[in-house]
C-alpha cells in the first residue's frame, strides 16, 4: 500500500536540519527501495517548510515506523507529521491504467444517469 507522509518543520527547524542532514540522507538512501517520491515542501519564496515522502509499506504501522526512525523527526524538527493512505494514479501502476479508469468512470456516470444502452469507449 502507498502512503503519503507530510512533515512540517517547527519554527527554526529548517535551519537546524543542516547539522543532521547527512543522517537524514543516509536514512532516505536506505529507504530507496520503498520510496516512490520524496522531497522538500517549499513556501511561496522557495524556502523549505517541511518534507514529504511517498512510501510503499505493508501497512500504516510500517509507515509510522519509517517516519519514527527518520533523523529529522527523531531530533524533534517537525511540528506536525501526517500520514495518509494513498491511491497512486501516476506514474501509472500498469499500462493504460488511467484510460481504464476513465472508461469505468464514464460507465458509472452513464449508469447513474439511467443510460442503460451505451457503448464503452
Amino acid at each position: 500500500m502507498s502512503f503519503l507522509i507530510q512533515c512540517r518543520y517547527r519554527t527554526g527547524a529548517a535551519e537546524e536540519r543542516f547539522s543532521i542532514r547527512a543522517k537524514h540522507l543516509e536514512h532516505m538512501i536506505a529507504a530507496l527501495p520503498t520510496t516512490v517520491a520524496g522531497g522538500a515542501l517549499l513556501d511561496q519564496r522557495g524556502s523549505a517548510i517541511g518534507m514529504f515522502v511517498v512510501l510503499e509499506a505493508e501497512d500504516r504501522a510500517s509507515a509510522e515506523g519509517f517516519i519514527s526512525g527518520e533523523p529529522y523527526n527523531a531530533a524533534g524538527l517537525f511540528e506536525t507529521v501526517e500520514i495518509y493512505g494513498l491511491k497512486l494514479m501516476t506514474p501509472e501502476p500498469e499500462p493504460n491504467f488511467l484510460e481504464a479508469e476513465l472508461v469505468r468512470q464514464r460507465h458509472a456516470d452513464r449508469k447513474a444517469k439511467g443510460d442503460g444502452d451505451f457503448v464503452t469507449e
